[in-house]
């Protein structure tokens, strides 16, 4: 019984390193570097349309366009822009 706890404790823990390494590789200089691909300007243009333009005019990052539709207004343009995808990473390490 306590070898089997201690066993979970341990996997427990190595889940929670893997998480706090994980996010801090995802989260550290997140909008450090100036969005310079095509794509990430595109969807920052869309994103910054209302939610009607959003949804009628995306046809491949539909859900990213969403997210950074909403996040977008809180801050910085290039931290905002990569929230989403930085947290949906965090959470498919949780997930693998």
């Amino acid at each position: 019984m306590f070898a089997s706890l201690i066993k979970q404790k341990k996997h427990f823990l190595f889940l929670m390193f893997l998480l706090i390494v994980g996010s801090f590789l995802r989260f550290y200089n997140l909008g450090h570097i100036f969005l310079w691909d095509d794509d990430p300007l595109h969807q920052v243009r869309i994103a910054y349309q209302p939610l009607w333009f959003v949804l009628a005019h995306n046809n491949q990052t539909a859900l990213s366009t969403l997210v950074a539709h909403f996040l977008l207004p809180l801050g910085k343009v290039e931290f905002m822009a990569r929230l989403g995808s930085a947290i949906c990473g965090v959470i498919t390490i949780y997930l693998i």
